[in-house]
């Protein structure tokens, strides 16, 4: 899953500045004036104008819509209180494992930050998260997912918990789906593979970033040849090789 978050605004304009001024998300025009994307990181909120609709500030509970796992939530915290956020909750560290803290947000929503605290920088130097000084000012907002690639292990702590069933049947699903793909002939051996991906605990974007036409056919060009020069060192040759036999 890669989850988005659909919510409804009084003030689209006045919701676009209090993302991106306040919470550092980029606002990207859809075409339609009614609505507008908030991106961070891999955090989608689509925001629709509504002014008719129930403001959010009445919803009582209902005003909840988002928890966003971050690499740092102290950095984050402060970087948007500076900014002028309203925290409702300061942060706190929970017994369920995770340190949050709670915003309004300019529309009247409400919306809870986390962090692993296990994954928090400590006295020592970064234990997790993005690390320098961009990610640590920034939080690293994830979505429902942690990112924190540049620590090793962080995306494997649910593996601690497993029991050894668990673990062959994970185990199993990995093997599987590297077979499937190297398995695969012809033009799927450049197709990204999102059913692979999934295997991961970490969530990414289910499209991936693709280069300008002619970086993206030589990377094809390298490909083939590696394949041929791999046969050549086995002393083996392509069935459409045109020089074999």
């Amino acid at each position: 899953m890669n989850p988005r978050y659909v919510i409804a605004v009084p003030d689209l304009a006045r919701s676009a500045a209090f993302y991106a001024d306040v919470l550092g998300f980029d606002v990207h025009e859809t075409g339609d004036p009614g609505w507008r994307f908030f991106v961070r990181d891999r955090c989608f909120i689509m925001a629709g104008e509504c002014p008719d609709a129930t403001p959010p500030s009445e919803l009582g509970d209902h005003s909840w819509f988002a928890y966003v796992e971050v690499d740092d939530i102290d950095a984050l915290h402060d970087a948007v209180a500076t900014n002028g956020a309203e925290v409702i909750a300061a942060p706190v560290d929970e017994p369920w494992g995770m340190r949050e803290f709670g915003i309004r947000t300019v529309d009247g929503h409400r919306i809870r930050f986390g962090s692993p605290r296990e994954a928090r920088p400590t006295a020592d130097g970064p234990t997790g998260g993005t690390g320098g000084a961009d990610g640590a000012s920034r939080g690293g907002a994830t979505g429902a997912g942690a990112t924190g690639a540049d620590a090793p292990g962080v995306h494997d702590r649910d593996l601690v918990d497993m029991s050894r069933e668990r673990l062959i049947d994970e185990a199993r699903r990995l093997r599987h789906g590297i077979r499937e793909h190297r398995d695969s002939i012809g033009h799927d051996l450049c197709w990204h593979h999102p059913a692979l991906w999934s295997l991961l605990p970490e969530r990414t974007d289910p499209l991936p970033p693709v280069p300008p036409w002619p970086e993206f056919l030589e990377g094809c060009l390298r490909y083939r040849r590696s394949l041929d020069e791999e046969l050549g060192r086995r002393g083996e040759f392509r069935a459409d090789d045109p020089d074999a036999g």
